[in-house]
Protein backbone atom coordinates (compact mmCIF):
# COMPACT_ATOMS: atom_id res chain seq x y z
CA UNK A 1 0.00 0.00 0.00
CA UNK A 2 1.40 3.38 -0.99
CA UNK A 3 1.10 5.98 1.55
CA UNK A 4 -0.57 8.94 0.96
CA UNK A 5 2.01 12.13 0.02
CA UNK A 6 -0.69 14.70 1.07
CA UNK A 7 -1.26 13.27 4.50
CA UNK A 8 2.49 12.64 5.29
CA UNK A 9 3.07 16.39 4.32
CA UNK A 10 -0.28 17.01 6.67
CA UNK A 11 1.03 14.88 9.65
CA UNK A 12 4.43 16.25 9.55
CA UNK A 13 3.89 20.20 9.79
CA UNK A 14 1.10 19.29 12.24
CA UNK A 15 3.89 17.18 14.35
CA UNK A 16 6.78 19.72 13.68
CA UNK A 17 3.52 22.51 15.33
CA UNK A 18 3.39 19.83 18.32
CA UNK A 19 6.96 20.14 19.33
CA UNK A 20 7.04 23.58 18.86
CA UNK A 21 3.91 23.92 21.52
CA UNK A 22 5.76 21.59 24.12
CA UNK A 23 8.41 23.72 23.83
CA UNK A 24 6.54 27.04 23.95
CA UNK A 25 4.67 25.29 27.31
CA UNK A 26 8.43 24.48 28.69
CA UNK A 27 9.40 28.39 28.67
CA UNK A 28 5.89 29.37 29.84
CA UNK A 29 6.15 27.24 33.13
CA UNK A 30 9.71 28.16 33.43
CA UNK A 31 9.35 32.08 33.30
CA UNK A 32 6.05 31.10 35.84
CA UNK A 33 7.37 29.15 38.32
CA UNK A 34 11.32 30.80 37.76
CA UNK A 35 12.17 27.37 38.04
CA UNK A 36 15.43 27.81 35.95
CA UNK A 37 18.59 30.11 36.45
CA UNK A 38 18.64 33.28 33.84
CA UNK A 39 21.39 31.78 31.78
CA UNK A 40 18.66 28.48 31.66
CA UNK A 41 16.04 30.68 30.90
CA UNK A 42 17.59 32.79 27.64
CA UNK A 43 19.01 29.27 26.81
CA UNK A 44 15.54 28.13 26.02
CA UNK A 45 14.66 31.53 24.08
CA UNK A 46 17.66 30.51 21.98
CA UNK A 47 16.49 27.53 21.88
CA UNK A 48 12.77 28.83 20.59
CA UNK A 49 14.95 30.66 18.11
CA UNK A 50 16.84 28.01 16.56
CA UNK A 51 13.25 26.26 16.29
CA UNK A 52 11.83 28.99 14.78
CA UNK A 53 13.96 29.23 11.75
CA UNK A 54 14.32 25.40 11.26
CA UNK A 55 10.55 25.32 11.12
CA UNK A 56 9.93 28.33 9.10
CA UNK A 57 12.68 27.39 6.92
CA UNK A 58 11.42 23.88 6.82
CA UNK A 59 7.71 25.28 5.63
CA UNK A 60 8.86 27.97 3.22
CA UNK A 61 11.35 25.66 0.86
CA UNK A 62 9.72 22.26 1.50
CA UNK A 63 6.52 23.17 -0.63
CA UNK A 64 4.27 22.81 2.16
CA UNK A 65 2.03 25.50 1.36
CA UNK A 66 2.67 25.69 -2.08
CA UNK A 67 1.38 21.83 -2.40
CA UNK A 68 -1.59 23.22 -0.50
CA UNK A 69 -2.23 26.05 -2.59
CA UNK A 70 -1.60 23.55 -5.89
CA UNK A 71 -4.77 21.49 -4.00
CA UNK A 72 -7.14 24.61 -3.25
CA UNK A 73 -5.81 27.89 -5.29
CA UNK A 74 -8.64 29.66 -3.31
CA UNK A 75 -6.09 29.80 -0.27
CA UNK A 76 -3.14 31.15 -2.21
CA UNK A 77 -3.22 34.98 -0.31
CA UNK A 78 -3.73 33.34 3.33
CA UNK A 79 -0.84 30.87 2.33
CA UNK A 80 1.16 34.06 1.20
CA UNK A 81 0.19 36.21 3.75
CA UNK A 82 0.89 33.34 6.24
CA UNK A 83 4.11 33.08 5.21
CA UNK A 84 4.90 37.09 5.25
CA UNK A 85 4.58 36.80 8.81
CA UNK A 86 7.12 34.41 9.48
CA UNK A 87 9.97 37.44 9.27
CA UNK A 88 8.25 39.78 11.91
CA UNK A 89 8.00 36.24 14.18
CA UNK A 90 11.33 35.63 14.10
CA UNK A 91 12.28 39.04 14.64
CA UNK A 92 10.06 38.85 17.84
CA UNK A 93 11.61 35.79 19.01
CA UNK A 94 15.47 37.41 18.42
CA UNK A 95 13.58 40.31 20.99
CA UNK A 96 12.80 38.16 23.97
CA UNK A 97 16.46 37.07 23.94
CA UNK A 98 18.51 40.88 23.91
CA UNK A 99 21.14 40.83 26.23
CA UNK A 100 20.28 41.98 29.79
CA UNK A 101 23.43 42.56 32.75
CA UNK A 102 19.70 42.47 34.77
CA UNK A 103 19.35 39.19 37.32
CA UNK A 104 16.44 40.68 39.18
CA UNK A 105 12.34 39.62 39.59
CA UNK A 106 11.57 43.01 36.86
CA UNK A 107 13.60 40.63 34.17
CA UNK A 108 11.65 37.83 34.91
CA UNK A 109 8.58 39.92 35.10
CA UNK A 110 9.37 41.75 31.99
CA UNK A 111 10.81 38.88 29.70
CA UNK A 112 7.68 36.59 31.34
CA UNK A 113 5.32 39.84 29.48
CA UNK A 114 7.01 39.96 26.29
CA UNK A 115 7.10 36.06 26.27
CA UNK A 116 3.46 35.95 27.04
CA UNK A 117 2.52 38.52 24.23
CA UNK A 118 4.72 36.35 21.75
CA UNK A 119 3.41 33.21 22.78
CA UNK A 120 -0.10 34.34 22.38
CA UNK A 121 0.89 36.14 18.41
CA UNK A 122 2.80 32.79 17.63
CA UNK A 123 -0.32 30.20 18.33
CA UNK A 124 -2.34 31.82 16.68
CA UNK A 125 -0.28 32.43 13.39
CA UNK A 126 0.02 28.36 13.85
CA UNK A 127 -3.68 27.27 14.56
CA UNK A 128 -4.24 30.01 11.04
CA UNK A 129 -1.81 27.39 9.61
CA UNK A 130 -3.01 24.38 10.83
CA UNK A 131 -6.71 25.66 9.94
CA UNK A 132 -5.30 26.73 6.32
CA UNK A 133 -3.67 23.06 5.72
CA UNK A 134 -6.89 21.29 7.04
CA UNK A 135 -8.92 23.25 4.94
CA UNK A 136 -6.55 22.46 1.75
CA UNK A 137 -6.64 18.35 2.86
CA UNK A 138 -8.72 17.49 5.07
CA UNK A 139 -11.34 19.26 3.25
CA UNK A 140 -10.32 18.57 -0.16
CA UNK A 141 -10.38 14.77 0.94
CA UNK A 142 -13.69 14.64 2.04
CA UNK A 143 -14.68 16.51 -1.08
CA UNK A 144 -14.35 13.19 -3.04
CA UNK A 145 -16.97 11.18 -1.59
Amino acid sequence: MVANPRKNVFQEVFDDHKALKALLARIDETFAERTATVAEATGLLNQLNDHLMSHFALEESGGYFTEAVLYAPHLAARSKALMDQHDKLLRAARALIAPTDKRSDSWWDETRRRFVGFQQELLLHERSEDNLLQEAYVDDLGSTD
